[in-house]
């Protein structure tokens, strides 16, 4: 409203889908984020409403993916040449230093239900029985970590998860170079 009353241009970052991520996290549905919005359910969402007035006023959409980019140009009207996919940027730490791989998966990121993490580690209960080696390292702390270690020691995983809490980035490179997954 404040550029549009001064006449100027914004630009706006967004790094995911706000309406649906609140929506997952609030236990609200299972449907992944295309599921969600195929279903029309994003209609009844004030947050779709209010990121699309921001969105379509906006001069530039800067996005970090072109799922994003497709998300908000199919369901959000936003004209794809104001659509603009800037990934992530990914910190080099210098030379790789050669490691042992190991039979280990590793997840790094915040802990809540839209990651759905919990579909993770049921997987992984039906690999156990012919893999009994793989290691689940989860990273990072959120809400749902209480729920995600008893659902690991209800599903039998508690020798095979191991919940590393928040790490350095540097601890997530080193691990994630020895994962297998």
């Amino acid at each position: 409203m404040v550029a549009k009353i001064f006449c100027k241009k914004y630009i706006v970052r967004i790094g995911g889908d706000i309406p649906w991520e609140r929506t997952a996290e609030r236990h609200g549905t299972k449907l992944s984020m295309g599921e969600w919005y195929a279903g029309s359910n994003h209609r009844n969402s004030v947050l779709f409403f209010v990121s699309r007035c921001v969105m379509k006023g906006a001069d530039v959409v800067i996005v970090p993916s072109e799922l994003l980019k497709n998300l908000y140009t199919k369901y959000y009207d936003v004209d794809e040449s104001l659509v603009v996919v800037i990934p992530n940027p990914i910190s080099i730490h210098g030379e790789s230093i050669p490691v042992e791989t190991k039979r280990t998966f590793v997840y790094a990121s915040r802990l809540v239900a839209y990651k759905n993490l919990s579909f993770v580690l049921q997987s992984l209960s039906r690999l156990l029985p012919e893999y009994r080696d793989v290691t689940f390292l989860i990273m990072g702390d959120g809400p749902e970590k209480k729920v995600l270690m008893d659902e690991a020691n209800e599903l039998g995983l508690s020798k095979h998860v191991r919940f590393m809490g928040l790490v350095s980035q540097d601890e997530v490179v080193k691990n994630t170079q020895a994962c297998l997954f």
